[in-house]
């Protein structure tokens, strides 16, 4: 009797616990795809008390991800987005950015400023940049480290055409320039550290054509010299044809050169 008790309810608790197990386990499936089909929303969106969305995170075809801010009156006024820059300008991989807009009432048209990476204005694609932009969303002053750690702000004109240039590196290099509006090229140039930044003797200024050729140079520490300061004009091909220079020891001097760098008339 004792026995036939004893298995009844060893039998019982079993059947019980197979009942839990399998109720867990018809159910377990349609918790999954609940959670499966929150996270695979295309969009969702925090709605304020007027019923006007404020806040939306949202995917991209290509599989990047957008957060959207908005003002009172419903327009964006905050981007965060990666794959390009919002507005699909750059659907690029790797690219991510952060976008202050424009507000309709202020007349402006894009962004007022970007920070994120460079796609497409600078030579180093996916360096860190900032962009300021005018009211007409042309960018007017670009901040960007190099890949290789070069810092540099450029101000542009409505064309986007750099017109100064501040940078620092390769090594104690320091420039200043200013372009041409037309080409780019450089027509001012102010420097120290020499042209590879291994020369702290070295600064200069240098006057050039449009093409961004040396006119006239006037500097000190020229490498490898024992000359002190020296002023060089040149001609349009940039050979030096006229020297003026004051020697470590105090000696002046004035060269004339012909077109192959050869000496014609000189005087101490």
């Amino acid at each position: 009797m004792r026995r036939t008790v004893l298995v009844s309810g060893v039998v019982s608790f079993i059947m019980a616990f197979a009942g839990t197990v399998a109720a867990q386990t018809f159910a377990l499936p349609t918790l999954v795809e609940a959670q499966q089909a929150k996270l695979q929303a295309q969009m969702l969106s925090a709605v304020g008390a007027s019923g006007a969305d404020q806040v939306t995170v949202a995917t991209r075809p290509a599989g990047d991800g957008l957060i959207t801010v908005f003002d009172r009156n419903g327009d964006p006024a905050l981007q965060a987005g990666a794959g390009g820059n919002p507005g699909g300008n750059v659907p690029a991989a790797n690219i991510s950015t952060f976008n202050v807009l424009a507000q309709p009432s202020t007349g402006q048209q894009g962004p007022i400023a970007q920070l994120g990476m460079a796609a497409d204005n600078a030579p180093d694609a996916n360096a860190p940049a900032l962009t300021l932009n005018d009211r007409q969303g042309n960018a007017r002053v670009f901040e960007t480290v190099a890949l290789d750690g070069t810092p540099s702000v450029e101000l542009r004109d409505p064309n986007g055409t750099d017109r100064v240039r501040l940078s620092t590196g390769p090594g104690m290099q320091a420039r200043v320039a200013l372009l041409d509006n037309t080409s780019g090229a450089s027509r001012i140039n102010l420097n120290v550290g020499g042209p590879n930044g291994t020369n702290p003797a070295s600064e200069g200024i240098n006057l050039d054509d449009i093409n961004g050729n040396e006119l006239i140079r006037m500097g000190t520490g020229e490498t490898g010299s024992q000359v002190r300061t020296t002023l060089r004009l040149s001609d349009q091909a940039e050979h030096p044809r006229i020297v003026l220079s004051v020697a470590n020891d105090g000696t002046p001097s004035i060269q004339l050169l012909d077109a192959n760098g050869n000496v014609t008339w000189t005087a101490q």
